[in-house]
Protein backbone atom coordinates (compact mmCIF):
# COMPACT_ATOMS: atom_id res chain seq x y z
CA UNK A 1 0.00 0.00 0.00
CA UNK A 2 2.75 2.37 0.52
CA UNK A 3 4.04 1.92 -2.67
CA UNK A 4 0.81 2.66 -4.40
CA UNK A 5 0.63 6.13 -2.38
CA UNK A 6 4.13 6.59 -3.92
CA UNK A 7 2.90 6.08 -7.37
CA UNK A 8 -0.52 7.36 -6.98
CA UNK A 9 1.56 10.59 -5.52
CA UNK A 10 3.82 10.99 -8.12
CA UNK A 11 1.20 10.41 -11.01
CA UNK A 12 -0.85 13.42 -9.27
CA UNK A 13 2.27 15.69 -9.32
CA UNK A 14 3.26 14.64 -12.73
CA UNK A 15 -0.07 15.21 -13.55
CA UNK A 16 -0.33 18.63 -11.80
CA UNK A 17 2.83 19.64 -13.82
CA UNK A 18 1.21 18.49 -16.88
CA UNK A 19 -2.00 20.77 -16.88
CA UNK A 20 -0.95 23.48 -14.71
CA UNK A 21 1.78 25.74 -15.48
CA UNK A 22 3.20 27.18 -12.54
CA UNK A 23 1.40 24.77 -10.10
CA UNK A 24 2.56 25.80 -6.66
CA UNK A 25 3.68 23.06 -3.90
CA UNK A 26 2.37 20.29 -6.86
CA UNK A 27 3.88 17.20 -5.02
CA UNK A 28 2.07 18.44 -1.93
CA UNK A 29 -0.94 18.72 -2.92
CA UNK A 30 -0.58 15.20 -4.63
CA UNK A 31 0.11 13.44 -1.44
CA UNK A 32 -3.04 15.65 0.48
CA UNK A 33 -5.14 13.76 -1.85
CA UNK A 34 -3.34 10.02 -1.78
CA UNK A 35 -4.14 10.22 1.85
CA UNK A 36 -7.35 11.61 1.92
CA UNK A 37 -10.08 11.41 -0.73
CA UNK A 38 -8.18 8.61 -3.17
CA UNK A 39 -6.55 7.09 -0.03
CA UNK A 40 -10.12 4.37 0.46
CA UNK A 41 -9.38 3.66 -3.89
CA UNK A 42 -5.76 2.77 -3.08
CA UNK A 43 -6.38 0.53 -0.29
CA UNK A 44 -8.97 -1.05 -2.41
CA UNK A 45 -6.66 -1.62 -4.89
CA UNK A 46 -4.10 -2.74 -2.55
CA UNK A 47 -6.46 -5.25 -0.96
CA UNK A 48 -7.76 -7.39 -4.40
CA UNK A 49 -3.51 -7.62 -4.75
CA UNK A 50 -3.74 -9.11 -1.24
CA UNK A 51 -6.44 -11.22 -1.54
CA UNK A 52 -4.88 -13.13 -4.93
CA UNK A 53 -1.30 -12.92 -3.11
CA UNK A 54 -2.54 -14.94 0.03
CA UNK A 55 -4.34 -17.28 -1.51
CA UNK A 56 -1.50 -17.84 -4.12
CA UNK A 57 0.72 -18.56 -0.49
CA UNK A 58 -2.07 -20.80 0.76
CA UNK A 59 -1.76 -23.07 -2.67
CA UNK A 60 1.51 -22.93 -2.57
CA UNK A 61 1.39 -24.12 1.33
CA UNK A 62 -1.36 -26.92 -0.49
CA UNK A 63 1.16 -28.32 -2.80
CA UNK A 64 4.34 -28.75 -0.22
CA UNK A 65 2.44 -30.31 2.32
CA UNK A 66 1.10 -32.82 -0.46
CA UNK A 67 4.37 -33.51 -1.67
CA UNK A 68 5.67 -33.88 2.09
CA UNK A 69 2.45 -35.96 2.44
CA UNK A 70 3.27 -38.23 -0.78
CA UNK A 71 0.11 -36.95 -2.73
CA UNK A 72 1.69 -36.12 -6.04
CA UNK A 73 -2.10 -36.04 -7.70
CA UNK A 74 -3.03 -33.01 -4.92
CA UNK A 75 0.56 -31.62 -5.54
CA UNK A 76 0.03 -30.89 -9.05
CA UNK A 77 -3.30 -29.69 -8.71
CA UNK A 78 -2.00 -27.22 -5.96
CA UNK A 79 0.63 -26.62 -8.80
CA UNK A 80 -1.80 -25.64 -11.29
CA UNK A 81 -3.65 -23.19 -8.93
CA UNK A 82 -0.25 -21.47 -7.86
CA UNK A 83 0.98 -21.00 -11.27
CA UNK A 84 -2.55 -19.44 -12.57
CA UNK A 85 -2.82 -17.04 -8.90
CA UNK A 86 0.39 -16.09 -9.83
CA UNK A 87 -0.33 -14.82 -13.43
CA UNK A 88 -3.17 -13.46 -12.06
CA UNK A 89 -1.56 -11.55 -9.42
CA UNK A 90 0.84 -9.99 -11.99
CA UNK A 91 -1.99 -9.39 -14.57
CA UNK A 92 -3.61 -7.25 -11.56
CA UNK A 93 -0.44 -5.70 -10.38
CA UNK A 94 0.83 -4.11 -13.40
CA UNK A 95 -3.19 -3.15 -14.45
CA UNK A 96 -3.33 -1.53 -11.31
CA UNK A 97 0.07 0.38 -11.71
CA UNK A 98 -1.89 2.51 -15.22
CA UNK A 99 -5.38 2.15 -13.11
CA UNK A 100 -3.68 4.45 -10.08
CA UNK A 101 -2.57 7.04 -12.46
CA UNK A 102 -6.13 7.27 -13.95
CA UNK A 103 -7.15 7.47 -9.43
CA UNK A 104 -4.50 10.61 -9.34
CA UNK A 105 -5.21 12.41 -12.66
CA UNK A 106 -8.97 12.28 -12.44
CA UNK A 107 -10.21 10.85 -8.82
CA UNK A 108 -11.68 7.61 -10.25
CA UNK A 109 -12.83 4.33 -8.00
CA UNK A 110 -10.27 1.53 -8.50
CA UNK A 111 -12.47 -0.31 -10.94
CA UNK A 112 -13.65 2.55 -13.10
CA UNK A 113 -10.04 3.86 -13.33
CA UNK A 114 -8.92 -0.19 -14.66
CA UNK A 115 -11.52 -0.10 -17.18
CA UNK A 116 -11.14 3.81 -18.58
CA UNK A 117 -7.36 2.99 -18.46
CA UNK A 118 -7.55 0.00 -20.99
CA UNK A 119 -10.15 1.24 -23.10
CA UNK A 120 -8.03 4.32 -23.62
CA UNK A 121 -5.26 2.18 -24.93
CA UNK A 122 -7.36 0.12 -27.02
CA UNK A 123 -9.28 3.38 -28.75
CA UNK A 124 -5.71 5.33 -29.58
CA UNK A 125 -4.42 2.43 -30.93
CA UNK A 126 -1.97 1.78 -27.78
CA UNK A 127 -2.10 -1.45 -26.88
CA UNK A 128 1.52 -2.31 -27.92
CA UNK A 129 2.70 -0.02 -25.21
CA UNK A 130 1.83 -2.09 -22.84
CA UNK A 131 3.83 -4.79 -24.37
CA UNK A 132 6.58 -2.37 -25.45
CA UNK A 133 7.13 -0.54 -22.17
CA UNK A 134 10.62 -1.64 -20.74
CA UNK A 135 11.17 0.68 -18.29
CA UNK A 136 10.86 -1.46 -15.45
CA UNK A 137 13.94 -4.16 -16.87
CA UNK A 138 16.03 -1.07 -18.03
CA UNK A 139 15.53 0.57 -14.13
CA UNK A 140 15.71 -3.04 -12.57
CA UNK A 141 19.52 -3.20 -14.88
CA UNK A 142 20.60 0.05 -13.48
CA UNK A 143 19.39 -0.70 -9.53
CA UNK A 144 21.71 -4.16 -9.82
CA UNK A 145 24.48 -2.19 -11.78
CA UNK A 146 24.32 0.50 -8.86
CA UNK A 147 24.02 -2.31 -5.72
CA UNK A 148 27.47 -3.87 -7.52
CA UNK A 149 28.87 -0.87 -7.36
CA UNK A 150 27.80 0.23 -3.73
CA UNK A 151 28.74 -3.82 -2.93
CA UNK A 152 32.66 -3.53 -4.20
CA UNK A 153 33.29 -0.22 -2.44
CA UNK A 154 31.91 -1.55 0.62
CA UNK A 155 33.57 -4.40 0.70
CA UNK A 156 36.82 -2.55 -0.25
CA UNK A 157 36.50 -0.61 3.31
CA UNK A 158 37.99 -2.90 5.48
CA UNK A 159 41.04 -3.41 3.59
CA UNK A 160 41.01 0.83 3.93
CA UNK A 161 40.16 0.86 7.76
CA UNK A 162 41.27 -2.38 9.10
CA UNK A 163 44.79 -2.70 7.55
CA UNK A 164 46.40 -4.42 10.76
CA UNK A 165 43.63 -7.19 10.43
CA UNK A 166 44.72 -10.86 9.48
CA UNK A 167 43.90 -11.46 5.70
CA UNK A 168 41.14 -14.20 6.67
CA UNK A 169 39.38 -11.01 8.95
CA UNK A 170 39.54 -8.73 5.42
CA UNK A 171 37.83 -11.44 3.70
CA UNK A 172 35.50 -11.89 6.30
CA UNK A 173 34.60 -8.67 7.10
CA UNK A 174 35.04 -7.65 3.18
CA UNK A 175 32.18 -10.29 1.80
CA UNK A 176 29.61 -9.61 4.74
CA UNK A 177 30.24 -5.23 4.07
CA UNK A 178 30.06 -5.94 0.39
CA UNK A 179 26.72 -8.01 0.95
CA UNK A 180 25.22 -5.22 3.24
CA UNK A 181 26.48 -2.43 0.77
CA UNK A 182 24.97 -4.47 -2.01
CA UNK A 183 21.66 -4.92 -0.59
CA UNK A 184 21.24 -0.96 0.65
CA UNK A 185 22.35 0.40 -2.68
CA UNK A 186 20.15 -1.52 -4.78
CA UNK A 187 17.13 -0.55 -2.20
CA UNK A 188 17.61 2.97 -2.25
CA UNK A 189 18.12 3.06 -5.78
CA UNK A 190 14.91 0.90 -6.05
CA UNK A 191 13.13 3.80 -4.31
CA UNK A 192 14.25 6.22 -6.93
CA UNK A 193 13.64 4.12 -9.70
CA UNK A 194 9.82 3.75 -8.28
CA UNK A 195 9.76 7.21 -8.84
CA UNK A 196 11.38 7.32 -12.51
CA UNK A 197 8.58 4.31 -13.57
CA UNK A 198 5.39 6.27 -12.00
CA UNK A 199 6.29 9.39 -13.93
CA UNK A 200 7.16 7.88 -17.27
CA UNK A 201 3.87 5.51 -16.89
CA UNK A 202 1.97 8.23 -16.37
CA UNK A 203 3.70 10.36 -19.36
CA UNK A 204 2.22 7.95 -21.19
CA UNK A 205 -1.50 7.41 -19.82
CA UNK A 206 -1.51 11.80 -20.26
CA UNK A 207 -0.13 12.01 -23.71
CA UNK A 208 -3.05 9.53 -24.51
CA UNK A 209 -5.89 10.80 -22.62
CA UNK A 210 -4.92 14.99 -22.70
CA UNK A 211 -1.68 15.57 -25.11
CA UNK A 212 -3.83 19.61 -25.80
CA UNK A 213 -3.22 20.17 -22.01
CA UNK A 214 0.60 19.83 -22.49
CA UNK A 215 0.78 21.88 -25.80
CA UNK A 216 -1.35 24.41 -23.52
CA UNK A 217 1.29 24.34 -21.21
CA UNK A 218 4.50 23.43 -22.32
CA UNK A 219 4.56 23.56 -25.87
CA UNK A 220 8.29 23.38 -26.07
CA UNK A 221 8.21 19.96 -24.48
CA UNK A 222 5.19 18.81 -26.63
CA UNK A 223 6.86 19.77 -29.84
CA UNK A 224 10.17 17.76 -27.63
CA UNK A 225 8.05 14.54 -26.81
CA UNK A 226 5.56 14.60 -30.14
CA UNK A 227 8.23 14.52 -32.04
CA UNK A 228 10.23 11.84 -29.90
CA UNK A 229 6.92 9.51 -30.55
CA UNK A 230 6.90 10.36 -34.39
CA UNK A 231 10.70 9.09 -34.85
CA UNK A 232 10.68 5.61 -33.03
CA UNK A 233 6.46 5.21 -32.53
CA UNK A 234 5.27 6.25 -36.00
CA UNK A 235 2.23 3.91 -36.14
CA UNK A 236 1.14 4.51 -32.43
CA UNK A 237 0.81 8.14 -33.45
CA UNK A 238 -0.68 7.59 -36.67
CA UNK A 239 -3.43 5.23 -35.07
CA UNK A 240 -3.83 7.91 -32.35
CA UNK A 241 -4.08 10.49 -35.60
CA UNK A 242 -2.18 12.90 -33.92
CA UNK A 243 0.10 13.20 -37.04
CA UNK A 244 -2.90 14.87 -38.27
CA UNK A 245 -4.20 16.51 -35.98
CA UNK A 246 -1.59 17.90 -34.32
CA UNK A 247 1.15 20.07 -37.16
CA UNK A 248 3.99 22.04 -36.86
CA UNK A 249 3.87 26.00 -37.08
CA UNK A 250 6.59 28.01 -38.89
CA UNK A 251 8.75 28.20 -35.48
CA UNK A 252 8.73 24.30 -35.38
CA UNK A 253 5.85 24.10 -32.42
CA UNK A 254 3.29 22.03 -32.74
CA UNK A 255 -0.03 23.76 -33.23
CA UNK A 256 -3.38 21.74 -33.24
CA UNK A 257 -4.96 21.82 -36.76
Amino acid sequence: MIRSSLHVTVSGTVGTWWAIPDAVDPTLGSLKRAFSTSFGTICFGALIIAVVTTLRTLAEHGRNQSRRRGNFGAALLFACLSCLLRCIEDLIKYVSSYAFIMVALFGKPFMEAAKDTYELFMKRGWSAVFNDVIIDRSLLIGCLMFGAIAGLISGGLPFVFLPDATHDTHITVAIVTGVVGFLVGFLMCSIVSGVIESAVKTVFVAFAERPEALLNTHPEVFTELLGAWTRFQPELIRSAHYDTHFARGGTGAAAVT
